[in-house]
This record gives structure tokens, C-alpha cells and sequence, in this order.
């Protein structure tokens, strides 16, 4: 009997690396003024949005931070850069840092300066309320130190009222900083979880990770660096039901009032509408290794 042929996950992966490849070719030399071109970028979107489909794991947000903020997910969520002040941590007249040189330009990561520095994402459907039924924040990280009054934010769907979730720092200790998540579930307690240990090390690249189903209160967040679980203990036992942050804005390096700046420089921010395996976390870390390993600060 004559057998089906099938891909192999390694051929599958060199596949999606060419498109992705393409995918960020078409979008650096396109001139967007131009109508045809802004349809050739939508239908290039909907192509990266639909390899995330095939991944199994559909990425809702993909800021790269090699064009400014520009979403590479599919969904159009791209940011906007606010505060950021020529000359720190400038490369030519844009708010970035060539992440490794030897690996040629175009590999950036974003400065911010732990006083005001953010990057705003304009609430959407596509991940309001990411951490229903399992969700995943991912960011490589290189903190200088704890961020703005102790407590610098990565990322963020959180209003000044404290309606919506966070993931940042807590208190630098030892030259390492501990990981703390937050969800709020409305006239009840909120849900936090803090490391056991400070665990990121200033200085150095990092991936660290947040993996979350907001679902039930029973229901813990695991966190993640350099693709190794990191051990916790919640914080804050939570009841009620998670309040919804539709219409709140996502902030990357601070929050929505501008006074929990991260110190440092933020790369290769992701977030998914599903909690992502360990494997695929790992796989992720394994894939930024060469870039991050080679970086030149």
C-alpha cells in the first residue's frame, strides 16, 4: 500500500522560517503610501497570522521591536513609542539598541530609561481578556536594575483603578530580581503570584515568561526563565471572578500613569491565547539563543 507523504516537524519549521523570513523582507522594503503596497502588508499579515495557526499556538501580539513597535502577529496590534528621548540607548535616530552586531543590523531591542519610557498598544479584540481559558506573556529582558520605584513593569493590560493583570519585578536582591503577576478579580481579593526567589539576573539577557488560565481562583500562574519553571508561592488568594480589560490599553516597559518604568531593554515581546507547553517555551528560548548569546552590550 502506497503511504501519504507528510512533513516532518524539522522540515515544517524550516518551512515557516522561510516565510517568516519573507514575511519581514515584504515589510521592510514596501512603501506604505502607496494603496497597493498597505494591501500587499495586509495580506503579508494575514499570511504570519495564519503560519501562528498552524504553530498551534496563535500569537496575538509580536513586537520584534526592529521596526519601531510594529506587530508582526497578524492582528495589526502594533504600538506606539511615547517618552523616548534621543541619545539614550539610540541607534541612528531611533529608540533601540542593536542587540548583537556580529548578526548584522536590523536586530534591535528597545531602551527605556526607568523614568517615563513606554509603549502603548491600543486596546483590541483580539487580546482582551488573553489569560481566559490559558494565556502566555513572553519577553527577553536585559534590566539594568528593578525599574522605577522598585517595581518596573514588562508588560501590562492594567488601568489606574487596578482593573486588568501585570506582569513585572518585584525588589532587586543580590543582583537578581524576582518575577510578580498580578490579575485583578474585581470586590474581592486579587490573585498574585511572586518567585520564591529573586531569580532574573541584571546585566544579562533573559526570556521570562507567564503562563495563566484565569478561569477558576484555584488556578496558579507558572512562570518561566530561559525556558526553566520558576517556583512560587500565590501571594494573594483571590475570589470572585476576573474583571474584564476591555478597552484598556497594553503598556510594555511601564504602566498606564507612567511610574513603574522598566531600566533596561526589552526585545522579542509575545503574547498568546493559550498557556503555551513547556516544549514550546523552550523552544522559543532555543531559538533566541544565538542573538541574545552574541549580544554586544
Amino acid at each position: 500500500m502506497k503511504k501519504e507523504a507528510s512533513f516532518t516537524l524539522i522540515e515544517l519549521l524550516v518551512v515557516i522560517g522561510i516565510i517568516g523570513l519573507i514575511t519581514t523582507l515584504i515589510l521592510l522594503n514596501i512603501n506604505v503610501s502607496d494603496q497597493k503596497q498597505k494591501t500587499k502588508i495586509a495580506k503579508t499579515l494575514e499570511l504570519s497570522q495564519s503560519v501562528q495557526s498552524i504553530l498551534g499556538h496563535e500569537a496575538r501580539g509580536i513586537w520584534e521591536f526592529d521596526n519601531n513597535a510594529l506587530d508582526s502577529s497578524g492582528y495589526g496590534n502594533s504600538g506606539t513609542l511615547n517618552n523616548f528621548i534621543s541619545p539614550y540607548g539610540y541607534v541612528t535616530e531611533t529608540p533601540q539598541r542593536i542587540v548583537s552586531a556580529s548578526l548584522g543590523q536590523g536586530k534591535y531591542s528597545l531602551s527605556f530609561d526607568g523614568a517615563d519610557d513606554n509603549v502603548a498598544v491600543t486596546s483590541a479584540p483580539s487580546f482582551v481578556n488573553i489569560f481566559d481559558n490559558g494565556g502566555t506573556a513572553l519577553a527577553w529582558v536585559y534590566p539594568v536594575n528593578d525599574g522605577e520605584v522598585g517595581s518596573g513593569y514588562i508588560i501590562g493590560k492594567i488601568d489606574v483603578a487596578g482593573v486588568g493583570w501585570n506582569f513585572a519585578w518585584s525588589t532587586l536582591s543580590g543582583g537578581k530580581l524576582p518575577l510578580f503577576f498580578n490579575q485583578n478579580f474585581g470586590v474581592g481579593n486579587n490573585y498574585r503570584e511572586l518567585t520564591n526567589a529573586a531569580v532574573v539576573p541584571i546585566n544579562q539577557w533573559s526570556l521570562v515568561g507567564i503562563t495563566y488560565n484565569n478561569s477558576s481562583v484555584n488556578n496558579r500562574a507558572t512562570f518561566y526563565l530561559n525556558g526553566v519553571v520558576q517556583p512560587s508561592s500565590r501571594t494573594q488568594t483571590p475570589t470572585g471572578t476576573r474583571q474584564s480589560d476591555i478597552g484598556i490599553n497594553m503598556i510594555i516597559g511601564n504602566n498606564l500613569a507612567t511610574t513603574r518604568t522598566f531600566n533596561g531593554y526589552i526585545d522579542e515581546v509575545r503574547i498568546y491565547a493559550q498557556a503555551l507547553t513547556l516544549g514550546q517555551i523552550q523552544r522559543q528560548y532555543a531559538e533566541g539563543l544565538e542573538k541574545y548569546a552574541q549580544s554586544s552590550y
